[in-house]
């Protein structure tokens, strides 16, 4: 994933909200939506992950979706856990979206 130096809070869309961090790209420049979540004592991977592609499905030409979610005991961004489907894993490395299999 490429972070660009204008990563943001994005901004508030209601109903079409896009992720709560702007500016994510993959190394080819395709969006990655990003969902921040707070650990609050359990991980609801499942919702997230849900929450995150339809996030991704309302930012234009984004390919992946992933959830950030913060550990108890530790403030550190790069201690935290990511969330993301198998196709979001391909999508990111590759840079191409999986098709939907029959």
């Amino acid at each position: 994933m490429h972070v660009s130096r204008f990563v943001d809070r994005m901004p508030k869309y209601g109903a079409k909200d896009r992720g709560d961090i702007g500016n994510v790209e993959t190394f080819n420049g395709l969006p990655v939506a990003v969902e921040l979540k707070d650990y609050g004592g359990r991980f609801l991977v499942g919702t997230w992950l849900t929450e995150v592609e339809i996030e991704r499905l309302n930012l234009p030409n984004a390919i992946a979706g992933v959830v950030v979610a913060k550990r108890r005991g530790t403030t550190d961004p790069g201690r935290q856990v990511v969330f993301m489907t198998v196709d979001d894993l391909v999508a990111l490395l590759s840079g191409k979206r999986p098709g939907k299999s029959s």
